[in-house]
């Protein structure tokens, strides 16, 4: 038996736009769809992204004890985590151009500067890690800075 298929439209519905036009419009000029995610509480999801001030997706890899990041061109890089069973948890970039994390079992938060040159992904990222005042705190999160 063969089925056949007729193709009588296309659509879209994107953060960047509702149909092809707009969408198309704003990747053209270089528009970002990334964004915290605000329709539901994502807080207990296993892994959070943040747009870098590089322009890149950044995230945290709990059970690897690394910190990610995906370019624009699709290319994936994973740090490691200095400290070690770290299990950095939750991402955000703040005001400061810094991406800052927290190491759930480090009770750490953590800072990447993206500014300088990136190490290679075999050698730990620099982190400068602040030791959270309360001795073990219970997952401190970072509330994104809006």
């Amino acid at each position: 038996m063969t089925r056949r298929v007729a193709v009588t439209g296309m659509g879209l519905v994107t953060p960047l736009g509702n149909d092809v036009a707009s969408t198309w419009a704003a990747l053209i000029a270089g528009e970002s769809g990334a964004g915290p995610i605000t329709r539901f509480d994502s807080a207990l999801l296993p892994v959070h992204f943040a747009l870098g001030p590089d322009g890149a997706l950044w995230f945290a890899e709990n059970t690897a004890n690394k910190i990610g990041r995906i370019t624009t061109g699709g290319v994936i890089t994973e740090f490691l985590v200095p400290t070690a069973a770290s299990a950095p948890f939750d991402i955000t970039s703040g005001p400061d151009g810094s991406l800052w994390f927290t190491e759930r079992a480090g009770n750490r938060i953590g800072r990447i500067t993206t500014g300088a040159p990136l190490p290679p992904a075999t050698t730990p990222v620099r982190v400068a890690p602040l030791p959270v005042p309360t001795p073990n705190s219970s997952d401190p999160h970072i509330i994104p800075f809006r």
